[in-house]
């Protein structure tokens, strides 16, 4: 229950902050329902679809670039789904 409400309140900041705002990873990963592992391992690497910004040592994400990876692509259920969907965008090129 307190994850739902957890989800709740950061949709509604989301919705109602301005453009350019920063979320938090914490925020970020109830967002984008990526883990934050995968965030951390994203930024280390610098290979992940969301573009952050480091102050000091927190890390945090623009509204923008939660935005564009919201409406970025169609979510996958499987790592078999999600192959097919690059093999058919790769047809398409």
């Amino acid at each position: 229950m307190r994850k739902l409400l957890n989800v709740q309140v950061t949709f509604d900041k989301y919705h109602h902050a301005p453009d350019d705002y920063l979320f938090t990873r914490e925020e970020a990963v109830l967002l984008t329902n990526r883990s934050k592992s995968l965030l951390e391992r994203d930024a280390w690497s610098g290979n992940g679809p969301l573009e952050y910004i480091k102050l000091g040592r927190r890390v945090y994400y623009p509204k923008s670039a939660i935005r564009t990876y919201l409406s970025a692509g169609t979510p996958v259920r499987s790592t078999t789904q999600a192959n097919q969907q690059k093999t058919a965008k790769q047809d398409e090129a």
